[in-house]
């Protein structure tokens, strides 16, 4: 459950003589799993886990508050507040009703939060202020009250409303006239006094009543409430002494003590401007920033004491899942954006890149950085966009960005790469490891004086890839690899008793043999049900052969159905791993645990999310956003077309097949704490995922074998990816990961079978960096020596076209394989490798194509015949179309002559082919004319239910209209509007290389960015990027419109659209 560093944290505590030091990481996670479990079946029994984790909970604090020793204090600290934490959403009714503070008593959960604070383990500290039930409506204003809502701010790192919560003060309600009780008042408004001074000095500022507040530091009040709380005085009663104790307010002032100690050192203001840098955007970054994110988290402040944000320096920064990456690449981005220069920042996926869009243009506000964030390169191109300082983009479009010239990123001066590990074969894509390659030693040679920032989890070794970096730029690029993470993981997996299985599989045959059936039949079917139980590890280098750090729990109250076959030696059980995991997953639910379900593909995603939410209450009344969007996707869908998200459903698919605006809606139920309780999505969209789970839940651990059939197991990132989404940092600190293998896992007495072992060590191996980087272009040049056919030899060979002999030995003097074989001293057989490389690209250019021609080719990776037909089609066409719609039907008239030019689709050639109902193998050809007129309905505004019907589907009988979906999704937003972009870029050479004018079609310049977004001129265009919220495709043509129209009726010369559907 704990990282490594989390657990040596733990065991430096001191030891107790019923607990060794040694045992409390493995204590608190078999606790926590119990617990979970035990919730999940609705067991009432009070586990015996509890009990034992009070103890340690209050007699840790204990150590913490009256420790003198700094070591102890801390790692006590942890202790006692990770196990408060664990507890915390067990609080009985009676204490959640009692006061945050009294005479008394300080609220537990009061009490964690400043316990992690004194641990400096602030993510933690800013989830336990949510268990503190919220101040009712109807109570008492009081100091005490004020008090505890300052704390909880102070632990969710909201200085500022503790500030502007002190100019409250006046209105608090008077003091009970009692004596003890108005002293108790009195103590509790020095602590007052002491929290807001204490975030007054976190944020550099005066406290806003300096005249009025008693104290100049915040440890002075805290002394002072230690001093008063305690007195002893003679008794009346001979040579005794009395002590008079306030226990509530003394220990609460040793709690803030040991905060107040340690918060000091992670302030962000004192983080001096990296060279170069203005200082009043510097600081004007960070009064932003420490509106929500006042402190530097253990591991960030470590990284920036490296020094890696400073400029002229790269890193490769190799955070744990959910270590906040891209929160500490913010220091970086923002020392860059106070130089005044951009970012260009890479993400593996378009909807990651949406995601982080929002995510940094919250972090940078365009008045701080004087400009924008933006996903739209395209449209930049026209200059139909504010400036962007941030520009967020997969691989593939910074590939087509160079393509444009080395001037493309004039301005830049960082360059970010996240989840970088996808530059290796290893991460399961050669194609989009070259792409990164490509677009890292295109930077690299277009802005050799910018920075590089890599980011990934799942990096296993980067000294070599740092190196290389510092080879190419000349500048120190440092590697930073902190290994402590502020969320933790119970990962178990899924297995059944022994004897149970046994049973079960006679009881099965029997009826099998009673009904005489050949397969195993309705009935015999009906005997596979089983109790399923988990098997959990509490630590991440556990032994193989032992016990003690293994632990086997009960996970539901009912037995699962599973499934079945009959093989050569008879009948078997299978996993029937959805209908388990939903089963799963409906009892987390139902106990109110956020819950993602990953399933290997997008109809299980919808599947399964029915079934678990027909087990589920729906959704209360919507929000006026999600209204908003629940209405935009109506508007887009058509009348008779359907959502593949249900509405006010407890259970909601996540998948590439929804409509981006469907993904939001997703995302926004889930996000809202009494919306959706469980996402069910595809593993692939694991990656960088940022939708906190109480519970992760792995459905299988195979998927289907599109190339050689049958079933290929998920690769190790990939469970790895999925199984991070439990728990995140600040919002829950600690979850729970269930894999539901195919295969059925047995156990006898507490003793699993070793495969069931092993099987735990995929999701729980010692560590998640399991990537070792290595330059893709290794394994093309392995496929050319074995003469193996594959697609990215030709890729490769195409991108070495034009100036192949410089571009050849380019790749034999800076790519990251020939650094490889230089620190192996392999210089002779890379030399012989790249030979066979030349041979290979020699043999290509049988045919004398034009510099511009193979040029393109080189930018595009497109085959340099494919780009001579187009160019000859150009050449003979006259005149050339000067709309969209005309665009389009060259195009698909194009593709239907010449077959061959669908490479140019990429992999959305396989769309086209869904979107009209094909084989994969089946020929596209006679198709385009039905793929035309979907495009131009898309540009034209119409609804998918319409695009649906002209592809030859049935709105009846498939009301998400999946064919037109294959249009929004993929062939026009990716391949098509990419074909596009190389049809203008074809034109525009070919009249550069005339002499021509190359604005002399107009269309022309905006047209890959119209196919894309859905629009039919450059009006539309322009006016989408003016037009805030969340609008869609149809949303943006019908206000268009009705914009068109009022300006008509106003002025009578605005321009109208006219939408029509072609028949």
């Amino acid at each position: 459950m704990f990282d490594p560093d989390t657990a040596a944290f733990l065991r430096s505590a001191p030891a107790l003589p019923t607990l060794a030091s040694d045992r409390i990481p493995l204590e608190l996670t078999e606790a926590y799993a119990q617990l979970v479990t035990a919730r999940l079946r609705e067991d009432p029994a009070e586990p015996p886990a509890r009990a034992r984790l009070a103890n340690i909970a209050d007699t840790y604090e204990l150590i913490a508050v009256v420790s003198d020793d700094k070591d102890d204090k801390r790692a006590s600290a942890f202790v006692a507040a990770t196990a408060q934490q664990i507890l915390a959403k067990g609080v009985s009714e009676a204490l959640a009703d009692a006061g945050p503070l009294s005479r008394d008593e300080v609220h537990p959960a009061l009490a964690a939060c400043l316990l992690f604070l004194a641990a400096e383990q602030y993510p933690d500290a800013n989830e336990a202020a949510n268990a503190l039930p919220a101040r009712g409506e109807s109570s008492a204003f009081t100091v005490e009250t004020l008090l505890s809502e300052s704390i909880l701010a102070l632990a969710k790192g909201h200085l500022l409303d503790i500030l502007n919560r002190a100019r409250r003060r006046g209105s608090l309600g008077a003091s009970p006239e009692v004596l003890p009780a108005e002293a108790t008042s009195l103590l509790y408004a020095a602590l007052l006094d002491g929290v807001e001074l204490l975030a007054s000095e976190l944020l550099a500022q005066p406290h806003p009543l300096v005249d009025t507040v008693r104290f100049e530091r915040s440890g002075a009040a805290f002394d002072r409430v230690l001093e008063l709380a305690t007195l002893e005085h003679p008794s009346a009663f001979g040579d005794r002494t009395l002590t008079t104790t306030y226990p509530g307010p003394a220990h609460l002032a040793r709690l803030l003590k040991g905060a107040g100690e340690t918060l000091g050192e992670a302030s962000i203001q004192t983080l001096p401007p990296p060279k170069g840098a203005d200082e009043g955007i510097w600081k004007s970054w960070l009064a932003h920033r420490a509106k929500t994110k006042p402190l530097l988290w253990p591991n960030h402040r470590s990284a920036l004491k490296s020094g890696f944000h400073e400029t002229g320096r790269s890193a490769l920064l190799t955070l744990p899942t959910g270590a906040g990456k891209t929160t500490v690449a913010e220091f970086k981005i923002a020392g860059v954006l106070a130089r005044k220069q951009a970012v260009i920042f890479l993400v593996p996926t378009h909807a990651l890149a949406d995601q982080l869009r929002d995510d940094l243009a919250e972090a940078f506000p365009d008045e701080i950085i004087d400009g924008s964030v933006t996903t739209d390169f395209d449209l930049l191109l026209q200059s139909l966009a504010p400036p962007a300082r941030i520009e967020v983009m997969t691989p593939e479009m910074c590939l087509a960005r160079l393509s444009l010239g080395e001037t493309a990123f004039d301005g830049v001066g960082l360059l970010v790469f996240d989840e970088c590990h996808m530059l290796s074969p290893a991460a399961g894509s050669l194609r989009r490891a070259l792409d990164g390659m490509f677009a890292v030693l295109g930077f690299l040679k277009a802005t050799p004086k910018a920075d590089l920032l890599f980011l990934s989890a799942m990096v296993k070794d980067g000294r070599d890839f740092a190196d290389w970096i510092h080879e190419q730029t000349g500048r120190q690029c440092l590697l930073v690899d902190p290994i402590w993470k502020p969320s933790r993981q119970a990962r178990g997996v899924v297995l059944y008793e022994a004897a149970k299985v046994k049973t079960i599989l006679a009881s099965a045959t029997s009826a099998r043999a009673l009904a005489g059936t050949k397969g195993l039949g309705k009935a015999a079917k009906a005997h596979l049900q089983a109790r399923p139980y988990v098997l959990f590890g509490l630590q991440h280098n556990w032994n193989n052969a032992g016990t003690t750090d293994i632990t086997i729990s009960e996970l539901l109250a009912s037995d699962v159905s599973l499934d079945g076959t009959v093989g050569p030696t008879g009948p078997y059980l299978l996993p029937n791993a959805n209908v388990v995991s939903s089963a799963i997953a409906t009892a987390s639910a139902k106990q109110g645990l956020k819950t993602i379900v990953f399933v290997t593909t997008a109809q299980q995603t919808i599947t399964n999310a029915a079934r678990i939410a027909e087990a589920l209450q729906k959704l209360g009344p919507h929000t006026a956003f999600e209204l908003e969007l629940r209405s935009a996707i109506e508007e887009e869908m058509g009348p008779s077309g359907q959502s593949l998200v249900p509405n006010q459903a407890a259970a909601v698919p996540h998948s590439a097949d929804l409509l981006p605006i469907e993904r939001r809606l997703v995302e926004t139920y889930y996000r809202r704490k009494d919306g959706a309780s469980v996402i069910v999505a595809t593993t692939t969209l694991s990656q960088g995922m940022n939708l906190p789970s109480e519970v992760a839940i792995l459905s299988g651990d195979k998927r289907a074998d599109l190339a050689e059939g049958g079933r290929e197991a998920l690769k190790a990132h990939e469970l790895l990816n999925a199984a991070g989404r439990a728990g995140r940092a600040g919002h829950l600190a600690n979850g729970v990961v269930i894999l539901v293998p195919e295969a059925i896992l047995k156990f006898t007495g507490k003793v699993p079978d070793n495969n069931a072992k092993e099987k735990l060590r995929s999701i729980l191996p010692e560590s998640d960096r399991c990537i070792e980087l290595d330059d893709p272009l290794n394994a093309v040049l392995d496929y050319i020596q074995t003469s193996a056919a594959a697609p990215e030899v030709s890729y490769v060979i195409n991108r070495l076209q034009g100036d192949a002999v410089d571009r050849l030995e380019d790749l034999k003097k800076r790519s990251f394989a020939s650094f490889q074989a230089r620190k192996k001293s392999d210089e002779t057989a890379f030399a012989s490798r790249i030979g066979a490389l030349k041979v290979a690209l020699d043999a290509s250019r049988t045919t004398p194509w034009t510099a511009h021609i193979l040029e393109l080719s080189a930018q595009s990776g497109a085959a340099a015949g494919i780009l001579q037909t187009l160019a000859d089609r150009l050449s003979a066409t006259e005149p050339l179309p000067q709309d969209v719609g005309g665009w389009i039907g060259w195009m698909t008239d194009w593709f239907a002559a010449e077959p061959l030019a669908a490479e140019l689709l990429g992999s959305s050639e396989a769309a086209a082919r869904s979107a009209v109902k094909i084989k994969k193998t089946a020929n596209l050809t006679p198709h385009w004319p039905t793929l035309k007129k979907a495009l131009e309905a898309w540009v034209n505004g119409r609804p998918l239910a319409e695009i649906e019907v002209l592809l030859g589907g049935s709105v009846e009988t498939y009301p998400h209209c999946p064919r037109a979906r294959e249009i929004a999704t993929d062939l026009a937003t990716r391949g098509f509007s990419y074909a596009a972009s190389l049809v203008v870029q074809v034109l525009k050479a070919q009249r550069e290389a005339a002499g021509q004018d190359t604005d002399q079609n107009p269309v022309t310049g905006y047209l890959a960015t119209a196919i894309k977004r859905g629009f039919n001129s450059q009006d539309l265009v322009a006016f989408a990027m003016e037009t805030k919220g969340p609008l869609t495709r149809v949303q943006y043509h019908r206000a268009h419109e009705k914009a068109g129209n009022a300006a008509q009726r106003a002025f009578g010369t605005a321009p109208i659209i006219t939408i029509t559907l072609d028949d």
